[in-house]
């Protein structure tokens, strides 16, 4: 019960976390809002959580590596990596993508500060005994 909750609450984290970011900087919140900063931001977030954060777990289980810092230090690599993916993604679809700013740092440390929120996040439900 626990696994599953964790899996369902967080990738939502950073998702949350932007979206009062934006729109505490923009000021009202509309439909259009809504859907371009959560929902778009959300679909991101557990196509990553589920395709780079489920096997990762999964490794860390088997191989019995699985504790708080590996979690989160791994989670923050998946984070680098998924956002740079979703980066590419984007660029590709607008048309507009350059490598100007792809290595930018800001862009980074948001890749890896939200991969080590979801492990955290993740790791505090999963410790959790829900029944």
């Amino acid at each position: 019960m626990t696994k599953r909750l964790a899996e369902i609450i967080s990738p939502l984290v950073p998702v949350v976390v932007f979206f009062f970011m934006v729109n505490e900087s923009n000021g009202s919140i509309s439909v259009g809002k809504v859907t371009f900063y959560f929902l778009f931001p959300a679909f991101f977030s557990y196509l990553s959580f589920f395709l780079l954060g489920l096997p990762l777990i999964n490794y860390l289980k088997r191989k019995n590596y699985y504790n708080l810092v590996t979690l989160i230090l791994g989670g923050s690599i998946a984070g680098l990596i998924a956002i740079y993916i979703v980066f590419v993604v984007i660029g590709f679809l607008l048309g507009s993508f350059t490598t100007t700013n792809f290595f930018e740092l800001k862009t980074s440390l948001w890749g890896i500060k939200s991969g080590a929120a979801v492990s955290f996040t993740y790791w505090l439900i999963d410790k959790l005994k829900i029944e």
